[in-house]
């Protein structure tokens, strides 16, 4: 939640005086504004103290709110209506070129047709703050990371080609991949980010940043990072099955190739007790990362629980990354299930190849 602030502590409550002060004589009039956000939120403000018209032939008498940060007393402004008690209400933009950190609200009272007099407000300190915006907290490798924007970044005069960049980041690697999302007149952004075939199981991070990918202007907006967790991939494999008998598998999570590797492989494997590999089998994945095929139970397997691995790697060795799935529990029975007659056929957009153990 915002927080408001006054700008000046009221100590007594008076009438306006026209000349730019109000309750005790010399005091400096006050009003409330939200005290930290992002560029691009609206800030609301409130006058506390009013400010009448002083002079009745003011015919566009306003409050002037300013945003001032560093050497700059106005980074943008607003205009807003005083109504007829001197109360006045309304929101300022964080302008895109604000940096992080401090800058001030400061509200004024004046005649914009001309005229001496004005009512100047104590100013309210305000802290520009990073932005926010969602993502899927985790992920398998080559699965899709959905990005959407909280706090909008308006496009600012003279950007080119205003864009959200979000990077994948982990360790020590600030772009595993990235992707420039549209940004909409309202400022938000979404769009989705897959988990690069080169991250490995862990902890990462989504940074999230707005640019002019022309450089027609230097500013950016930045947000706060969001954390992200590579989990292992998951495939579908029957149940259970009689020694000899045909088992159906299929990736749930794609398994895309990373750059570099000229035989990127699926590799099932048949697992039980102190034995990681009773048989196996490879084959290669279809164009959307994804794999399917059959195996049957070896005729090594014993009655009782097992398991069937999967993973993906090069095998050409050019590169090491190895995309690894969780395993999936197998129980061999002493016949046929209908379990292994359940069909679970790929549904890839593109066909992918079968691999056969046995």
């Amino acid at each position: 939640m915002k927080r408001l602030s006054v700008g000046l502590v009221l100590v007594l409550i008076g009438s306006f005086v026209p000349l730019g002060i109000t309750g005790v004589a010399g005091s400096t009039p006050t009003f409330v504004a939200v005290t930290d956000g992002a560029v691009s939120s609206l800030v609301t403000v409130k006058s506390i103290d009013p400010c009448k018209k002083p002079d009745p032939t003011y015919t566009e008498w306003v409050a002037n709110i300013s945003f001032a940060q560093g050497g700059n007393p106005e980074l943008t402004y607003q205009d807003l209506s005083v109504a007829a008690d001197g109360s006045w209400f309304g929101s300022i933009r964080v302008p895109i070129s604000a940096v992080l950190g401090h800058a001030q609200l400061v509200a004024t009272c004046f005649n914009a047709s001309g005229g001496l007099l004005e009512v100047a407000y104590a100013p309210v300190d305000f802290i520009v703050t990073p932005g926010t915006f969602d993502a899927t907290p985790t992920g398998a490798l080559g699965s899709s990371i959905t990005v959407r924007s909280e706090d909008g970044c308006v496009t600012p005069a003279g950007a080119g080609d205003w864009v959200a960049i979000v990077n994948f980041a982990q360790g020590s690697n600030a772009q595993l991949s990235f992707v420039d999302l549209a940004v909409a007149a309202d400022g938000s952004w979404s769009g989705t980010i897959r988990v690069p075939p080169t991250a490995t199981l862990g902890p990462a991070q989504l940074v999230a940043s707005c640019f002019d990918a022309q450089h027609n202007v230097s500013f950016g907006a930045t947000y706060t990072s969001d954390p992200f967790n590579v989990t292992p991939g998951s495939f579908d494999a029957a149940p259970g099955g009689a020694v000899g008998s045909s088992v159906t598998v299929k990736s749930i999570d794609p398994c895309f190739a990373p750059a570099g590797a000229f035989a990127w492989t699926v590799i099932v494997h048949f697992a039980q007790g102190g034995n990681n590999q009773l048989n196996f089998a490879t084959g290669i994945l279809a164009t959307d990362g994804s794999w399917s095929g059959t195996f049957v139970v070896p005729a090594t397997a014993v009655l009782g629980p097992a398991q069937v691995t999967a993973r993906c790697f090069d095998a050409s060795n050019a590169i090491v990354t190895v995309a690894t799935y969780s395993p999936v529990s197998f129980t061999v029975s002493a016949t046929v299930t209908a379990a292994t007659r359940v069909s679970t056929a790929a549904t890839a957009t593109a066909p992918a190849v079968r691999v056969a153990l046995g």
